[in-house]
């Protein structure tokens, strides 16, 4: 392919990609208002709002009151059944497995128990059926599901998707991410528990809109998580480091 057509192609798929983030942040935009907010023309703001209708990822609301100046408005909202991801939750207390719909509410969940004697390998080995077999009890189109996210109680490389180790799991090194896309050629991103919990707050909960946010967790252990300037903090290891 032409590097021309390469870069415009990236450029195109990243745009979507900020426009429906735009648009997930619940705050019922218009077409004006996100090609304002993102720098973008309402020409091109306006043809990637009608792909993602047509898409089904997106839905048009009511317009703004006849009696407000200017031309009236439309709303833009996220279509519930447009699109759904997986979320595995692997911990010492509650592990579950859920689906969850684009704009983030639970469609199904199931808990599991893990076995203390089965390693990381064959946990995650028996884990792809039982989301193959939630995927079906919702009745959802396996073409609606756009990835997987595992949350895990341990020390977490994100950009490999392995955890390092698990210690109130017994796991010692284990590749969660790579079985998990073999089995559903589906992007699979890791994370430690603690930093998810934090990035959820920051994205929807008390955190929202704030550029630095300190989190702690009681379970098990004492975990804790650090968002600084606006990027969470991981440290060199994916721990804090004793001094």
């Amino acid at each position: 392919m032409d590097s021309r057509l390469l870069g415009h192609s990236r450029l195109r798929r990243r745009n979507r990609a900020r426009v429906l983030l735009e648009i997930q942040k619940g705050e019922a935009l218009s077409r004006t208002q996100i090609a304002k907010v993102l720098g973008l023309s309402l020409m091109a703001v306006t043809r990637i709002v009608r792909e993602l209708i047509t898409a089904s990822l997106v839905d048009e609301g009511e317009k703004s009151p006849s009696n407000t100046p200017g031309r009236r408005q439309t709303t833009l909202s996220l279509a519930a059944k447009g699109a759904y991801v997986v979320g595995l939750s692997i911990n010492a207390y509650k592990p579950s497995v859920s689906l969850v719909d684009i704009r983030g509410e639970v469609v199904l969940r199931r808990p599991f128990e893990l076995d203390s004697l089965a390693g990381g390998t064959r946990a995650i080995a028996v884990r792809c059926e039982a989301i193959r077999s939630l995927i079906a009890e919702a009745g959802v189109d396996r073409k609606r599901v756009l990835g997987l996210g595992v949350v895990i109680g341990g020390v977490v490389d994100r950009r490999k998707g392995t955890v390092l180790t698990a210690p109130f799991l017994g796991w010692g090194f284990t590749d969660i991410a790579a079985p998990l896309q073999s089995a559903f050629d589906l992007p699979v991103v890791v994370e430690n528990i603690d930093n998810a919990l934090l990035l959820a707050e920051v994205r929807f909960g008390i955190g929202r809109g704030k550029s630095n946010v300190l989190f702690f967790r009681s379970a098990a252990g004492l975990g804790g998580s650090l968002f600084l300037d606006g990027h969470l903090i991981r440290g060199s290891r994916f721990r804090s480091e004793e001094r």
